[in-house]
């Protein structure tokens, strides 16, 4: 296994991660050795099942995650041991091209964002501003208002209003604006929950506040539906 780093720029960079068979060909053994233990295969005692199916069963599969853990442990580490100045998370670059079924050797590369260099001299005349904030009984209510209603238990209702999480099901019409009963099943139906803001805006969106609207009733709105 082979890591390189490469700095483009002062806030670019490239990390080339190279296996090789040996890298990962033991870990791919004993994944396959653990995947027999665990899946039953038909005629088979589990841990009796032949390598050679196992491999062609879930080789592909297991060395991909074989290799995408070492990969992603290889990256971490270095970064961390050299102290890489990385500003967000790595990205595969473009240029990487792998075929598990193919290839034995692989080579990844990620390009690295890196953190600028820069130098702020803080003296006498740096003038920062401070600011006094008086904390209102009005704004302590608001804030505890919103932790209310984020974290707080969702239970029925008996009447809707303007803060109620309104759910319903979505229902294709035909012409005469009937439920359409197209196919074995009839119609799409779709359960869905519209943002608050689509309940208040009538006039934009054609939908029923449903403010106000008792549990089990239903509003309608016509959605042009395309299919193929």
């Amino acid at each position: 296994m082979n890591v390189k780093f490469e700095k483009v720029d002062n806030v670019n960079a490239r990390l080339t991660v190279s296996f090789v068979e040996e890298d990962y060909k033991a870990d791919v053994k004993r994944s396959l050795n653990e995947l027999g233990q665990r899946r039953p295969i038909k005629g088979f005692r589990p841990g009796h099942v032949p390598m050679g199916m196992l491999q062609r069963m879930y080789g592909m599969q297991v060395l991909a995650d074989v290799v995408d853990r070492k990969l992603s442990r290889e990256v971490s580490n270095y970064i961390v041991e050299n102290k890489v100045p990385v500003l967000g998370e790595p990205m595969l670059s473009t240029d990487t091209r792998v075929d598990f079924n193919t290839q034995k050797d692989f080579e990844f590369t990620f390009d690295l964002g890196l953190e600028p260099e820069f130098d702020v001299t803080i003296d006498s005349t740096l003038n920062i501003p401070y600011y006094n904030i008086e904390v209102t009984d009005e704004m302590v209510e608001k804030q505890n208002a919103s932790y209310r209603h984020r974290y707080g238990k969702e239970v029925p209702g008996e009447v809707s209003d303007e803060e109620s999480h309104i759910t319903g099901k979505l229902v294709e019409l035909d012409e005469a604006g009937k439920a359409s009963v197209r196919g074995p099943e009839g119609g799409r139906q779709h359960r869905l929950q519209p943002p608050q803001s689509h309940w208040r805006q009538r006039g934009a969106s054609g939908l029923d506040t449903g403010r106000g609207q008792r549990g089990g009733r239903y509003g309608y709105c016509r959605l042009p539906l395309h299919g193929h």
